[in-house]
């Protein structure tokens, strides 16, 4: 399949959504939370509409799914939340300084896919500590659990995420979004 044509996102642009959308939500992420939830927006995305959210390789490394790019974009602030977008300069912390969802969304090109799949992802996983989201893409017969290997960080291939979240996504709710 040709999952990677033009005009998808690249993951720290899909990240830095997912943190708009929960600071708009009132909550804060720290690394852990957020690379699982672009992982799960990935899945919503393949599992909705059969297109990634991004062309990034997501790895299967000991604390569950990881896109590199986002682990090393904000690694930083390791068990804490993140307070800035990737630019640096943008603050989680001043909402008349934080663009608006849509806002962003159209400044990093993002897709109206994407943004429905990062939406519904925030507004039904964004609540989860890091821990719990963990735990979470640690079940069996996940995409994580078929490829982990504890000596190797394994991509996972965007065809078991389709597969696995094909069915997760007719039954999560999507909250009118």
């Amino acid at each position: 399949m040709g999952w990677f044509s033009s005009g998808r996102g690249n993951a720290v642009n899909v990240a830095d959504h997912v943190l708009v959308l929960a600071r708009r939500d009132g909550g804060q992420l720290d690394p852990l939370q957020l690379n699982k939830l672009c992982y799960i927006t990935q899945g919503f995305c393949l599992g909705e509409y059969g297109e990634p959210a991004f062309k990034d390789v997501i790895e299967a490394w000991k604390y569950g799914p990881v896109v590199k790019s986002v682990y090393r974009k904000f690694r930083q602030y390791g068990r804490a939340p993140i307070t800035h977008l990737s630019d640096g300069r943008t603050s989680l912390n001043y909402d008349k300084y934080l663009p608006s969802p849509e806002e962003h969304a159209e400044s990093a090109q993002l897709p109206g896919r994407t943004t429905k799949a990062a939406r519904r992802v925030v507004s039904a996983y964004g609540g989860y500590s890091g821990i719990e989201l963990l735990k979470m893409t640690h079940y069996v017969d996940t995409p994580w659990h078929k490829v982990y290997s504890p000596s190797r960080n394994n991509a996972i291939p965007v065809e078991l995420i389709l597969e696995h979240y094909r069915d997760l996504v007719e039954t999560t709710p999507d909250a009118g979004l």
